[in-house]
C-alpha cells in the first residue's frame, strides 16, 4: 500500500512538472503573409522581422501562409493568426468581422490603371463599349479599384463589356498589345516593372487615387492581447539596419501610423472580396 502509494505521488509530482513545463512555454505568435507570394518567397522576405519579433517577445513567432486566398481569410476569421500583412480591402475585413486592430501601413502605395493599346488610344473609357477588359485576380483591391474606373463612365461589366481574368498582370497587358482586348487593369508599379517593350506598346487612359500597399493588424486573442507591444516593435524594427533592409526587399518604404477609421474607406471593397470568396466565407 505504501509502494502503491509512492508511485501515485511521484507520477503527481511528474503530472504537475510537465504541466508547469507547459504553460511556462509562451504560445508562438503565427505570422500570417498572403499566399500570392508562395512560402519560400515570404519566408525569405520576412525573416528578418521574424527573427526581430522572436528576439523580443521572447516567444517563438512562426511564418504562416496558406494554398489560396479563400483559405488565407478563412484563417483570419479563424483568429489563427496574432499577426497578419494584408492588403487595405482585406484588412478591413479582417478588422470588421474578426476584430483585428489596425497597427501601420506601408508608406509605399500602389494605383490602378487602365491602360490601352499606344497606337489606338482611347478618348475616353466610355469607347469601351463592347470590347473585352484584362485583369489579374479580380478580387484583388487593384482589379476592383481599376472596375471602379471604368464603372465611373457608366459601364457594366458583363452588360457594355467582357471581363477576361488571367493569372499574371503581364499577360493581361500583352492581350491588348495582341490586339485580343480593348484595356487592361494593372498597377502603375506593376507596369513599370514591364520589359520596355510591353510599357512602350501602351497607354495609361486612367489611373486611380494611391492606397497603401499592406496594412499591419493584430489579433489582440491570438497574440495574448500585444497590439500595443507589436505596434512599438514594428515601429522600432523599421528603424534598424535589418529594417530599413526588409522595407526595402518587400517594397514597403516603411511603416506609417494608421487612423482608427481610416480603413472605413475599404467597406464596399471588403465586402466585394467576402462575396467574391463565397458564402463559407
Amino acid at each position: 500500500m505504501v509502494c502503491a502509494l509512492r508511485r501515485l505521488h511521484w507520477l503527481y509530482c511528474l503530472m504537475l512538472a510537465a504541466s508547469t513545463a507547459t504553460l511556462a512555454e509562451p504560445l508562438p505568435l503565427r505570422l500570417g503573409v498572403m499566399p500570392h507570394l508562395g512560402t519560400p518567397l515570404a519566408t525569405a522576405r520576412y525573416q528578418p522581422l521574424q527573427s526581430y519579433l522572436q528576439e523580443k517577445l521572447q516567444r517563438p513567432v512562426e511564418l504562416h501562409t496558406a494554398p489560396d486566398q479563400k483559405t488565407f481569410v478563412e484563417h483570419i476569421q479563424r483568429g489563427d493568426y496574432g499577426l497578419i500583412v494584408v492588403p487595405p480591402h482585406l484588412a478591413r475585413l479582417a478588422q470588421r468581422e474578426s476584430g483585428y486592430q489596425a497597427l501601420a501601413a506601408s508608406r509605399a502605395e500602389i494605383t490602378a490603371v487602365v491602360v490601352v493599346d499606344k497606337n489606338h488610344p482611347l478618348q475616353q473609357l466610355a469607347e469601351l463599349r463592347g470590347t473585352t477588359v484584362t485583369l489579374p485576380d479580380r478580387l484583388s483591391l487593384v482589379s476592383m479599384l481599376g472596375l471602379d474606373l471604368i464603372a465611373a463612365q457608366q459601364l457594366q461589366a458583363g452588360r457594355d463589356y467582357q471581363l477576361a481574368e488571367f493569372p499574371l498582370h503581364i499577360s493581361a497587358v500583352l492581350a491588348v498589345t495582341q490586339g485580343k482586348a480593348g484595356a487592361a487593369i494593372t498597377s502603375w508599379k506593376t507596369l513599370n516593372r514591364m520589359p520596355v517593350a510591353v510599357k512602350e506598346a501602351v497607354h495609361i487612359a486612367a489611373q486611380s487615387q494611391p492606397v497603401p500597399d499592406a496594412i499591419y493588424l493584430a489579433h489582440p486573442a491570438a497574440s495574448g492581447g500585444t497590439g500595443t507591444q507589436l505596434q512599438q516593435l514594428l515601429d522600432d524594427f523599421m528603424r534598424t539596419a535589418a529594417g530599413q533592409q526588409f522595407a526595402e526587399i518587400t517594397g514597403h518604404s516603411g511603416l506609417r501610423p494608421l487612423g482608427n477609421r481610416e480603413l472605413e474607406r475599404y467597406d464596399d471593397y471588403a465586402t466585394q472580396l467576402k462575396s467574391g470568396l463565397g458564402d463559407s466565407i
